[in-house]
């Protein structure tokens, strides 16, 4: 069985305020579907957490997508093990129903800590299910 990293080979695109598809996947370590089993169709999946490093880089950073869409109603496709064609693709409406930003203040870390990121000001996404979901492949 083959393992994917999710900080490398997963991706994921939220539809942004304008209804563009915007890739997050270079800000998105973290991706929890609550632990559903995707392969029994009598379960729904009741929320999607995505979690990483906040950037407010115009058009395309976490922040610019996030921010202009909380409380909306959005796309969100999921690919475990990227976006390639025939790759399993998981895609839904969803509320955009959560947004916190988080960091640990800079000056109470040692160097190495800051060396290794901790200091990295982060994002929680928290998506509610709000018309079900899709299991397909990308075209």
């Amino acid at each position: 069985m083959a393992k994917y990293n999710s900080a490398g080979t997963s991706y994921v695109e939220v539809d942004d305020s304008g209804g563009t598809p915007r890739d997050l996947s270079p800000y998105a370590d973290f991706i929890d579907f609550c632990g559903r089993d995707f392969y029994d169709p009598t379960v729904s999946i009741k929320q999607i957490v995505i979690q990483g490093p906040w950037d407010d880089k115009a058009s395309t950073g976490s922040d610019v997508v996030l921010a202009g869409i909380l409380g909306a109603v959005v796309t969100v496709s999921y690919g475990p093990a990227g976006n390639a064609s025939g790759a399993r693709k998981i895609t839904g409406e969803w509320t955009f129903s959560d947004y916190s930003i988080e960091a640990r203040a800079a000056g109470r870390l040692s160097q190495s800590q800051l060396d290794r990121g901790e200091g990295m000001v982060r994002y929680t996404a928290v998506f509610q299910i709000s018309s079900g979901f899709s299991m397909t492949t990308w075209p």
